[in-house]
C-alpha cells in the first residue's frame, strides 16, 4: 500500500507540470497568431450579431474548457479556465492558474499587472494582465494575456475566463 501512495504522490506533481506545460504551448501558440487576426485559430463563424462577430477555434488548448475568437471592442482569443457553481471553489483554481501562467509568461518577458474586479463580490480575484513590453521598432504593440474571474446569474456559474488580445 506503502509503495502504491508513493507512486501516485510521485506521479501527481508530473502530471501538473505536464498539465501546465501543455497550457503554456498552447498559449504560445494562440499569441504567435495573434499578429494575423488569429487566422490558423479562428474556424467556422458562431455568432454575427450588431455587436461583433465569434468564431469557433481550430487551436484547442489542453485545460480550457470553451474557447472562441471574438471580435468585439478589440479581437480576442477567450477560453474558459474553470468553472464551477460553487464560489469556494475558486480561490484554489485562480491561485493555480495564476501559478501556472506566471511560470509561462514572466519568464518569457512579460510584466505582470492588476486591475480590480467590477463584479460584486469577487474583489479577491484580481484581473491579471501580462504584457510584453513593445519593441521601439514594432509595427502594432505585441498580443497581451489577461484572467478574469466573471459570474453568470443566467447560468449561475462562476468562470475563470483567459483572454489573449490581439494588441
Amino acid at each position: 500500500m506503502k509503495k502504491l501512495v508513493l507512486f501516485i504522490y510521485l506521479l501527481f506533481p508530473m502530471c501538473v507540470q505536464a498539465q501546465s506545460k501543455d497550457l503554456c504551448e498552447g498559449i504560445e501558440k494562440i499569441v504567435r497568431d495573434a499578429p494575423t487576426g488569429f487566422k490558423a485559430v479562428k474556424d467556422t463563424i458562431i455568432r454575427i450579431n450588431e455587436s461583433g462577430i465569434a468564431w469557433s477555434c481550430k487551436i484547442a488548448i489542453p485545460g480550457i474548457k470553451r474557447s472562441r475568437i471574438v471580435s468585439v471592442m478589440g479581437l480576442r482569443y477567450e477560453g474558459a479556465l474553470y468553472q464551477t457553481k460553487d464560489k469556494s471553489d475558486l480561490e484554489a483554481a485562480y491561485q493555480k492558474y495564476k501559478g501556472e501562467l506566471n511560470g509561462c509568461l514572466l519568464g518569457n518577458g512579460y510584466e505582470l499587472s492588476t486591475g480590480d474586479n467590477f463584479y460584486p463580490g469577487l474583489d479577491a480575484y484580481k484581473k491579471l494582465i501580462y504584457i510584453m513590453p513593445a519593441k521601439d521598432d514594432a509595427v502594432a504593440p505585441p498580443a497581451h494575456v489577461s484572467v478574469e474571474v466573471d459570474y453568470s446569474k443566467q447560468m449561475g456559474l462562476y468562470t475563470i475566463v483567459l483572454y489573449i488580445w490581439q494588441h
